[in-house]
């Protein structure tokens, strides 16, 4: 597998010796089962693509804009309760729903129809 950037990203196999990615792993294959889910992809703490169910163009599509926003995000959570720390990152547009859910070493990205949405792209 490659990230979106064209270098080459270890495999499942090669990242599961972690103890990061057996959480990693139950969450991804919690997620996978919800009704709805489109996409679900794992970038580490340098936006490398770790792991995905959509092509590497579209990983990228949503990658590369979303990690300096949830950059931001954590910093902003950190600057209001320095104790605190963020669990979960949700963006609603009309169609889908962005969640982020961010761990020490990686960043897991699930992308979902949005189910209130009104006008669904076919």
């Amino acid at each position: 597998m490659t990230s979106p950037t064209g270098t080459k990203c270890p495999t499942t196999n090669q990242i599961a010796h972690t103890g990061a990615n057996s959480h990693a792993s139950e969450i991804w294959d919690r997620i996978q089962l919800v009704p709805g889910v489109i996409g679900l992809f794992i970038v580490d703490s340098e936006n490398i693509l770790v792991k995905s169910t959509l092509d590497n163009s579209t990983t990228a599509q949503y990658s590369t804009p979303l990690k300096p926003l949830l950059d931001l995000a954590m910093m902003t959570v950190r600057d209001l309760n320095p104790l605190d720390r963020m669990q979960t990152l949700r963006i609603a547009t009309l169609n889908y729903e962005i969640m982020i859910f961010p761990e020490k070493s990686y960043f897991l990205i699930a992308i979902q129809h949005n189910k209130n949405a009104k006008y669904l792209k076919p």
